[in-house]
């Protein structure tokens, strides 16, 4: 700094002497020569002002009068003798920090106390602020009084930015550097000394800044360690590695504790350096310790436990799983860690839920709940076992679901048995029901074979022998209601349909239902009562079923109330049914009630109070109403009563119409087609067939009815219409039939014939390309009119 000094003074003193050689030649103007001389001696002066950004000025004392050179101008943002700079000119365009220092630093320097040199800040013609550096020296009388002062300004703007910027920068780093909350040592790569710590490493280490300044790598690592850790050391510098892992470093006071060490390699100053971090894992070492004696911990307990236990994370993997679970698979549990859980409980190559399986681990990810559900295995063996497993969620901080346990027991003992007393059950509920069936189907027989008897005892011309076969029939009539409820238990009851109006089917089944006991009824029916898509037989047997309940609630007598009516349903009515207009009818009776325990399961199969049922009568009644689309509900008060209701779906077809009581035969004529494998149906379709005038072909199945329909096409005197049994023992029955059939003749008049209404085809039978349905026992008048329905146009 001092040699600066020194070239700017003398500067000044060069810079003045050029002034005072100016000063001469402009004296000397008239010779070409000195004005030559001036103007290059003052061209080289501007040039090496500017290339220097440094101006000269010159301030007479006595008449405050300054001279600028044209680099000062510059400086100041004027333009060369834009203005004309003074004393007073320069103390209004300085900084105001920086003004007082000014004056007081040109005071000294006047009174010869000191030299004038000093750093100010001020604003440029634009208003934007800078720096210079100023020298001045003072010019004496010869008598020793300041008669100038001349000087050079610098500008030192950038610099100083520059300056600050890097200082800035400095205290960034260094602050950085030292509150970093890891360990920091710069190293001379060749002697391994340390040129540079943080607070931190010097704070790990117990040392002082400077008595760490004094360390080599060999002072801070046990001595016993140090092979290995230089050839750590040599490793990280060749690139080859970035951390070494828990070596040892040793105290001032000679412990020692484990850190993570990364280093790079990097040049400081020329200098091969490298710049080491030091993490401190004394605590999570303690805390992985923890940790592992805490996993050993558990484990031991779930390998204490006999029901196998695993862990699975969102990917279905098991991440731990307890010796019960090995055994049960019959593996080793390392073999398990990190498998599927469904490759290896169900041997399969996806989850579970993706074939159809619940899955209670699923449940637990997608709802954050614990679950349970029964699942089939098979063991290494290939024995079927049961199991049920229960999953509970593991959840992190935030509430998500990252895991879940599940337990998992062996059930299958207990699955068998259950299966055994369930099917156990079952058979004494059919054998109950069996028995009721043939109660009452003896008490129908006896009315038949009785009023057939009697038949035979009167002659014709009286007319009892026919009020006696009535009375059969009667019977017979009610035999098949009671094997149609049977087959719609026992084969799911799918309805045949058909528009319906509900109050006389209502009226019938109540009036047939309380025939002959103490309990009466009244109805109360919409007069705009819509119709209703129903199969007229069942809806006839949830009435009686429940009408026969209600009666059997009343020993003592009484009345019951059937409400029927027109409702609309909507999103606010609180029922699992589909918004749209039903016909809901309400069965109130005046009994004892049901209690709470019992009315949630009064729709379970098998369940009754009854001494002597089946509990299947409101088993089949729901079943047959959910079938039609529709609800049967319940609800009860003790000691009031209970009231059922029925929900149907409204029809917005119209009612065929009816042709009264008495519909009379329907008499016809054509070539008709029977096939039935049973002899006695066969013949008396037959006669039933000739007697309404048509001409009848019998088939025992269905190849040869095919056999026979497709003869009759080739001789061109085809059958008007075929009937088919739906089901032939041993044979082709009506659903095959009716497809060769179709092949053979596109327009061919099938109607489909079954003891099983509830039969699918039965159900649907314009589906598989029938033209109608006949249900046996059939009777006459229904023959006639289906077959009419079929032909009448044909042969008319």
């Amino acid at each position: 700094m001092r040699d600066e000094k020194k070239t700017r003074k003398q500067l000044i003193e060069e810079l003045s002497e050029l002034r005072r050689q100016n000063a001469e030649l402009r004296g000397s103007c008239g010779d070409s020569g000195a004005v030559e001389a001036l103007r290059n001696s003052e061209l080289r002066l501007n040039q090496a002002q500017h290339i220097a950004h440094i101006g000269d000025w010159d301030w007479d004392v006595a008449t405050n009068k300054v001279c600028w050179s044209d680099e000062l101008y510059r400086i100041y943002g004027y333009q060369p003798c834009e203005i004309s700079p003074d004393y007073a000119l320069i103390v209004d365009t300085m900084h105001p920090d920086s003004r007082g220092e000014f004056l007081e630093a040109i005071a000294a320097a006047l009174e010869g106390e000191r030299p004038f040199e000093m750093d100010y800040t001020f604003f440029r013609k634009d208003g934007s602020g800078a720096a210079l550096h100023t020298i001045g020296k003072v010019l004496y009388d010869s008598e020793g009084n300041a008669q100038r002062m001349v000087g050079i300004v610098q500008d030192i703007t950038q610099p100083k930015r520059a300056q600050e910027a890097l200082r800035e920068s400095e205290e960034k780093f260094r602050g950085i550097f030292d509150n970093a909350n890891d360990g920091i040592l710069i190293t001379d790569i060749s002697t391994k000394k340390f040129t540079l710590a943080n607070r931190t490493i010097c704070r790990m280490i117990g040392y002082s800044m400077e008595e760490m300044l004094s360390l080599s790598v060999e002072n801070i690592h046990p001595a016993e360690e140090l092979p290995g850790i230089i050839a750590e050391f040599d490793k990280q510098m060749k690139g080859e590695k970035a951390v070494a892992r828990n070596l040892p470093v040793l105290r001032k006071d000679g412990s020692v504790f484990y850190a993570d060490i990364g280093t790079t390699k990097m040049t400081i100053g020329g200098e091969q350096c490298a710049i080491g971090i030091f993490r401190d894992i004394t605590d999570r070492m303690k805390m992985e310790e923890a940790v592992r004696s805490s996993r050993e911990f558990i484990e031991s307990i779930l390998n204490t436990v006999d029901e196998a236990f695993i862990v699975i994370d969102r990917e279905y993997r098991i991440v731990m799983a307890n010796s019960a679970y090995g055994s049960q698979e019959n593996m080793p549990v390392p073999d398990i860690i990190g498998r599927h859980c469904f490759e290896i409980s169900h041997r399969g190559d996806r989850p579970c839920h993706e074939h159809g399986e619940e899955c209670a681990v699923r449940h637990s990810f997608e709802n954050g709940e614990p679950y349970a559900c029964v699942h089939r295995h098979y063991n290494r063996g290939g024995g079927v076992i049961y199991v049920e497993t229960k999953s509970y969620p593991l959840k992190d901080t935030s509430g998500a679901v990252t895991s879940a346990i599940e337990v998992i027991k062996n059930i299958t003992d207990k699955h068998l048995l259950e299966e055994q007393l369930l099917r156990t059950q079952k058979l004494e509920a059919v054998g109950l029901l069996a028995g009721g069936i043939a109660h009452d189907f003896n008490n129908l027989l006896q009315g038949v074979f009785g009023s057939i008897s009697l038949a035979k005892m009167f002659p014709d011309s009286e007319g009892k022998a026919a009020r006696m076969l009535e009375g059969a029939e009667t019977a017979l009539t009610q035999a098949r209601n009671l094997t149609r409820q049977l087959l719609t238990f026992s084969k799911g009851g799918e309805p045949v349909k058909k528009t319906i109006s509900l109050p006389a089917v209502i009226h019938n089944s109540v009036k047939f239902a309380l025939s002959g006991s103490n309990v009466n009824y009244v109805c109360s029916i919409d007069d705009d009562l819509r119709l209703v898509e129903a199969d007229e037989g069942q809806i006839n047997q949830v009435m009686h079923n429940i009408v026969i309940n209600a009666s059997e609630a009343m020993p003592e007598g009484g009345t019951i109330r059937i409400l029927v009516r027109n409702v609309q349903l909507d999103a606010k009515s609180g029922l699992p049914l589909a918004k749209g207009n039903y016909v809901r009818i309400a069965i109130e009776d005046q009994g004892t009630g049901i209690p709470d325990s019992h009315l949630s399961r009064i729709f379970d199969p098998y369940f009754t109070t009854k001494r002597k049922g089946s509990g299947l009568g409101l088993t089949t009644s729901y079943s047959i109403i959910k079938k039609h689309g529709g609800l049967l509900d319940a609800r009860s008060q003790l000691g009031a009563g209970s009231t059922f209701f029925i929900y149907l779906p409204a029809s917005e077809e119209l009612l065929p119409q009816e042709k009264g009581q008495d519909r009379g035969l329907c008499l016809g004529k054509g070539r008709i087609l029977v096939m039935d494998d049973e002899e006695v149906v066969r013949t008396v379709a037959s006669h039933m067939l000739e007697g309404l005038g048509y001409d009848v072909d019998l088939a025992e199945n269905g190849e040869e009815a095919i056999e026979r329909y497709s003869d009759a096409m080739d001789k061109r005197r085809p059958f008007d219409a075929v009937i088919l049994d739906l089901t032939v023992r041993g044979g082709m029955g009506g659903r095959e039939t009716i497809k060769k059939m179709l092949e053979i003749d596109p327009e061919v008049r099938a109607v489909v014939s079954s003891g099983y209404s509830a039969d699918a085809v039965a159900a649907d039978y314009s589906h598989y390309g029938f033209r109608a349905v006949l249900t046996k026992p059939y009777e006459l008048e229904d023959l006639g009119s289906i077959l009419h329905s079929l032909t009448h146009g044909k042969n008319k």
